[in-house]
């Protein structure tokens, strides 16, 4: 796992607890860059997210997503079926199903054709490109002069 925060702590002791060291790692802060081209699925546990930074630079990168159908953020760069899949959810659910699901798309995806996962996600990637971005903004100021 990449990254830091204030559950870091109480990340580390569960992973202690499972005997989960040999398989899961807590790595810090790290270029993602460098990162993303070694893996092929990022999957997101977020319950709710707005416009997520890691979410487009996953994209940006060409993997496959999982995550849960959580309102805004994953649902923008998750397209089911297409590029990875969401996982139903809803704030009642029991927490072992939403494990339990969870597991089961992360397999699925595994399992499916992450060639073409890729490749829709690098496409859907396109639209926020810098060139992009400015050509929307230099529409918009033009429209509004």
């Amino acid at each position: 796992m990449n990254g830091k925060g204030g559950e870091q702590e109480n990340l580390q002791d569960l992973i202690d607890t499972l005997g989960a060291n040999d398989y899961i790692k807590l790595r810090g802060h790290a270029d993602l860059r460098d990162v993303y081209p070694q893996y092929e699925l990022y999957v997101t546990t977020s319950q709710w997210e707005t416009f997520g930074l890691t979410l487009m630079e996953a994209v940006g990168a060409g993997l496959a997503l999982v995550g849960f159908d959580a309102r805004y953020g994953n649902p923008t760069f998750i397209k089911d079926g297409e590029n990875g899949y969401l996982v139903p959810y809803s704030e009642t659910m029991d927490e072992d199903l939403l494990v339990s699901q969870m597991a089961d798309k992360i397999v699925f995806a595994l399992e499916s054709d992450l060639e073409s996962m890729h490749q829709v996600s690098y496409d859907l990637a396109k639209q926020y490109l810098k060139p992009v971005i400015l050509e929307a903004w230099r529409k918009l100021l033009i429209a509004i002069r």
